[in-house]
């Protein structure tokens, strides 16, 4: 039969040999077609073979251009079988470019529609594309990316929680649990803890707010409740700074047993009903009392002003030394020093007198705008005798190292007139009634001089009565003159 010829086979062709149709190289299949090829009807491959394909499609142009090695028409459109690229395979829908493609080796397979993928599956996982549209039974599937908030997906529970089990933080919730925190919290509100104990288990509280409000939930006028803190000291009793409502006041607490109230400057003064063991360092025995009889083992000195008495009575002062004690008295303006019997011995009166009991003695002068007296004792200076009125010793001795000078009266009733270097001068009388009077100058009275039973004696100078007598009851002896310019001189043994 010639090459270039075509048949027709009507009944069928039969034949045990190769058939090869399109090209003169029969490559040993029993059917060998090259070229396009149609086939009209039913196609039935019996396949007894499994060492071989019984369809086989080859690509012989290559995949640079991603032919179409199979397509499959029906009454519209077609399924394509294109060789996309090495080894990669497209099975798509023509008419809107929906199908899978299957990669090479790990690359997997692709679904897509109308050109997009929908799920890829590889050696890496499964990727699903376009999840926002991807449902399960008319339910969308939800993936990390749909995580957070505004994704409006409303799930029964999280991790088998019900939303009930959860604290809310858009609303006000309440946390039935115990709850750890194991970071940092930040309130920017208010703090309310309603429970009957709080634990703050940390190694330094700051606080900003500079006062810190106990019993806060008392809102009356007579709390009753005492409040404060406490130290925990372990197995040591706990001490307590507490503030006792019955008393008004701040105390100190060990093991509940109160040390004491705290003293603060408000406390100072009388009446605080403190008992200090020690003030400035100084033991109460180092003190003087005030309101009972003590005793000064030291030198007490009074820079001020000290005052004995309280203005009603007599005043005192006791005197304690050896021998014979003495009292410095004072009462209606007199003061003095008491004798054994509670009478002044010496006495500074309210009108300026001083009155002496017994002698009165100075080692310089004795000088007074008034009388000076002893009544029982000597009047007695180391140096001059001087009284503006009488000088009188009722019973003693008026006696001076220089003179003795008087503007009235200069009278020993008993006793002698002395001025051992000096005058004895008187503006009226001069008289020792049984004593001597002597001068050891001169001896001038403006009225009498007398020695009643004793002498009159001027060692250096004159005896002078200017308008009076000289009269002594033994002698009168002057150095130079014994004159009475009006009177008597009379020396009576």
């Amino acid at each position: 039969m010639a090459n270039d010829k075509k048949f027709i086979v009507k009944n069928g062709l039969l034949t045990p040999e190769n058939a090869v149709i399109g090209n003169t190289n029969d490559t040993g299949e029993k059917l060998q077609v090259t070229g396009s090829t149609k086939l009209a009807g039913s196609v039935n491959i019996t396949f007894n073979d499994v060492s071989n394909s019984p369809l086989t499609v080859t690509n012989s142009i290559g995949a640079l251009t991603a032919p179409t090695i199979a397509k499959f028409i029906g009454e519209s459109d077609s399924l394509d079988i294109i060789n996309i690229s090495t080894g990669d395979y497209k099975l798509v829908n023509s008419g809107n470019d929906s199908g899978i493609i299957f990669y090479d080796n790990t690359a997997g397979i692709r679904l897509i529609y109308d050109g997009s993928p929908r799920l890829a599956i590889n050696s890496s996982g499964n990727r699903f594309y376009g999840l926002s549209t991807t449902t399960i039974d008319d339910n969308r599937i939800l993936t990390t990316a749909d995580e957070g908030s505004g994704n409006g997906l409303d799930a029964d529970t999280v991790d088998g929680l019900e939303g009930n089990q959860f604290v809310r933080s858009d609303v006000d919730d309440i946390m039935a649990g115990n709850y750890t925190i194991q970071q940092n919290l930040t309130i920017d509100g208010n703090l309310t803890v309603s429970g009957t104990t709080t634990t703050i288990n940390t190694e330094q509280i700051l606080l900003a707010d500079n006062l810190i409000t106990l019993n806060s939930n008392y809102a009356g006028s007579t709390p009753t409740e005492n409040a404060g803190i406490e130290v925990e000291r372990g197995t040591l009793n706990n001490p307590k700074i507490i503030w006792n409502e019955t008393n008004d006041w701040w105390q100190l607490e060990v093991n509940n047993v109160t040390l004491g109230r705290i003293i603060t400057t408000a406390d100072e003064g009388s009446g605080n009903e403190f008992d200090a063991d020690t003030v400035d360092g100084l033991e109460a025995a180092q003190f003087l009392r005030s309101d009972a009889d003590d005793v000064a083992s030291g030198n007490i000195t009074i820079q001020g002003d000290l005052t004995i008495g309280d203005d009603s009575g007599g005043a005192q002062i006791f005197f304690d030394g050896a021998g014979i004690n003495r009292v410095l008295y004072s009462q209606s303006g007199s003061i003095g020093f008491l004798n054994a019997s509670f009478n002044y011995a010496v006495e500074s009166t309210s009108t300026g007198d001083l009155n002496v009991e017994r002698d009165v003695s100075a080692g310089g002068s004795v000088v007074a705008d008034d009388d000076v007296t002893a009544t029982t004792g000597n009047v007695t200076a180391g140096d001059s005798v001087t009284a503006q009125n009488n000088i009188t010793a009722t019973t003693g001795n008026v006696s001076a190292g220089d003179s003795v000078t008087a503007q009235n009266n200069i009278t020993a009733t008993t006793g002698d007139i002395a001025a051992s270097a000096g005058n004895v001068t008187a503006q009226v009388n001069v008289s020792a009634t049984t004593g001597n009077v002597t001068a050891g100058d001169s001896m001038t009275a403006q009225n009498n001089i007398t020695a009643t039973t004793g002498n009159i004696t001027a060692s250096a100078g004159n005896v002078s009565a200017t308008v009076g007598d000289v009269t002594a009851g033994d002698d009168v002896i002057a150095q130079n003159n014994v004159t009475a310019t009006t009177g008597d001189v009379s020396a009576t043994a």
